[in-house]
């Protein structure tokens, strides 16, 4: 069965979760605290949640560092949302918010929003900025994720 994953923002624990549940918030295998950073197939997180996830995932993650001013952030949204879904269990899809998080941004040496960062087996593997229409944000994945590490 695939599966995506999800960081517990308050004990630090990595969550395997087996479908996108339209009803419900999933909770935290090991502290039952809500996990309420995930939805339609997407996990917002902090700058600790991202290094938890980065390096624990059993499959990759892909990052669109963004900022609630950004109009390109903004249209690139709903195309990252139905993307997600696609690849459920394959790729884990993230958000950081740079400027809730800006040592987040900082750390992984974010110039310009919106940023996708690729990660696998817990290093970078693949990075583009701007804004991606639908087939050219599964062509990024599609190469980054079948790359060698």
């Amino acid at each position: 069965m695939e599966s995506s994953y999800i960081p517990c923002e308050k004990c630090g624990k990595l969550n395997k979760l087996n479908e996108i549940s339209p009803e419900g918030q999933p909770v935290c295998g090991s502290c039952k605290a809500l996990l309420a950073n995930y939805h339609q197939g997407i996990v917002d997180v902090s700058g600790t949640a991202l290094q938890i996830l980065v390096k624990d995932s059993p499959v990759p993650v892909l990052v669109d560092f963004w900022a609630p001013w950004c109009g390109p952030c903004k249209m690139f949204a709903p195309v990252y949302t139905k993307t997600a879904a696609q690849y459920f269990g394959k790729v884990v899809f993230a958000k950081v918010n740079t400027d809730e998080f800006d040592l987040a941004a900082q750390a992984f040496r974010i110039r310009g929003v919106p940023t996708m960062v690729l990660f696998k087996g817990g290093a970078e593997a693949a990075r583009k900025s701007g804004a991606m229409d639908e087939a050219s944000l599964k062509s990024f994945v599609d190469g980054a994720t079948a790359a060698q590490p």
